[in-house]
């Protein structure tokens, strides 16, 4: 593939993932410019990367795996501002253009996520995309195993901020 053609489809494969992106920038920053800059670092990783991508795994999984890391680089360097203590959910967009308003129910469950630590936060991103077990193990560098039992240990930590 010559350089026009590698371009055209990292752009075409960004512009259909990008979905994956702004869940984690919203669940990663509580304020939009945090937002904004973590997708702009989660876009040159996914570029500066992108010619190792050996298409042995789905875009998306790949694209998962790069603004995961991004993610929890950019909140390490940011770790001296104030701890997310709710996400300001009228803001939360799936693309830039679409704001759709969540319901209270949903309000409750980003407000619990946020209180995850990065890890998790990881882990439940890829379950709520109805990511199989195997594909949040193989984008997470972690056994299928330890999903499942990180996934358990999760449920019951959302089960207990969501009643209090």
């Amino acid at each position: 593939m010559n350089t026009k053609e590698i371009d055209k489809n990292f752009i075409r494969q960004i512009s259909d993932n990008q979905k994956i992106i702004h869940k984690i920038c919203h669940v990663y920053c509580a304020m939009p410019e945090d937002r904004q800059d973590l997708f702009q670092e989660v876009l040159l990783n996914a570029w500066r990367s992108y010619a190792s991508f050996a298409h042995l795994s789905k875009f998306s999984t790949w694209l998962y795996k790069v603004a995961l890391n991004t993610a929890l680089m950019y909140q390490r360097s940011h770790r001296k501002q104030e701890k997310i203590t709710w996400l300001d959910l009228q803001h939360i967009q799936q693309k830039a253009e679409e704001i759709d308003t969540p319901n209270e129910q949903l309000q409750r469950l980003y407000q619990a996520i946020a209180h995850l630590d990065e890890h998790e936060k990881s882990i439940v991103i890829l379950y709520l995309d109805d990511l199989n077990y195997k594909e949040i193990a193989e984008i997470l560098g972690i056994t299928e195993n330890n999903v499942g039992v990180k996934l358990n240990r999760i449920k019951q930590k959302l089960k207990q901020l969501l009643h209090t």
